[in-house]
């Protein structure tokens, strides 16, 4: 279930590869993420034709503030080029989102291995100091592995120990079930 998850979420995250951002004439300003740069192209035509963010560029028979340059129509009345009153900027967000996924992906597995290091560590909970801290010594790679988020590493780990007194197969396997039931390592 969880692999499942964090599967969609990096697909689904990665769609955003096009940031959209619009600034009107009073300052206001706004976003929005889109799959694609046609589809983020066609929200700012759509807009920018129907006046949502303000008026386009365009001649006008009122002279405007900033007018860029002036000529007579048919009637040698005097119209004004008037500036748009917004501005649209694309922005190509793939890598940074890209980035944020992989943080999260490091992120859930470093809380995954704490989680693991804590049930393995009940399992020892009951054993003598003198065991539980041969087995600390012992487990230090696989603990900072786990830690570290490095699950498939610790899980090449721990599937190579050997089975004794103190580490159970059923112990092994259990661990084992936890990690493969969170996430496949090849």
């Amino acid at each position: 279930m969880v692999k499942l998850l964090l599967i969609f979420l990096i697909s689904f995250n990665l769609n955003a590869s096009t940031l959209v951002s619009i600034t009107n004439s009073e300052g206001q300003q706004m976003s929005k993420d889109f799959d694609t740069d046609q589809e983020a192209d066609a929200y700012i035509s759509t807009h920018s034709v129907n006046g949502s963010w303000g008026r386009p560029q365009e001649w006008r028979s009122i002279e405007c503030a900033g007018f860029l340059q002036t000529r007579l129509d048919i009637m040698s009345q005097t119209e004004w080029e008037c500036p748009q009153e917004f501005t649209a900027t694309k922005s190509d967000t793939t890598a940074s989102t890209a980035a944020k996924v992989a943080l999260e992906v490091i992120v859930n597995d470093m809380g995954f291995g704490k989680s693991l290091y804590a049930k393995i560590r009940l399992m020892n909970a009951g054993k003598s100091k003198a065991v539980r801290d041969a087995m600390r010594v012992s487990l230090s790679p696989i603990r900072d592995a786990l830690l570290d988020g490095d699950i498939c590493s610790a899980r090449t780990d721990i599937a190579a120990i050997t089975p004794d007194a103190n580490i159970t197969a059923q112990n092994l396997t259990d661990v084992l079930a936890l990690i493969d039931a969170y996430k496949t390592c090849t």
